[in-house]
């Protein structure tokens, strides 16, 4: 199974991607809903209104073995770069599907 997560605390997310709002909730929904064999998909914004960014949740991502695809959807250039190097350097793929927008 395929389990898109949307990370940002705003911008709604796409048609059949789940809407995560915090590093919390983004972290609670991995822990119960992915398993094993999923295939993980992760649209990133950095700046998420807390203490907690979605850097936080990448690098909580590669400290507990998950990987997957990504893409970074943050207009933060400089959050943007830092999870973009974190997630290339721990094997993620980029996400390059069309059903992003």
């Amino acid at each position: 199974m395929v389990q898109k997560i949307w990370l940002d605390d705003i911008r709604k997310a796409p048609e059949n991607w789940h809407w995560v709002k915090s590093f919390k909730q983004a972290k609670e929904y991995v822990e119960q809903e992915v398993h094993e064999h999923d295939n993980l998909v992760i649209s990133f914004d950095h700046d998420l209104g807390g203490k907690k960014t979605g850097y936080d949740f990448a690098a909580w991502l590669v400290a507990n073995s998950y990987t997957g695809e990504y893409r970074v959807h943050s207009a933060n250039p400089v959050g943007k770069n830092n999870i973009c190097q974190l997630l290339n350097r721990y094997g993620w793929d980029y996400y390059y599907g069309w059903d992003f927008i």
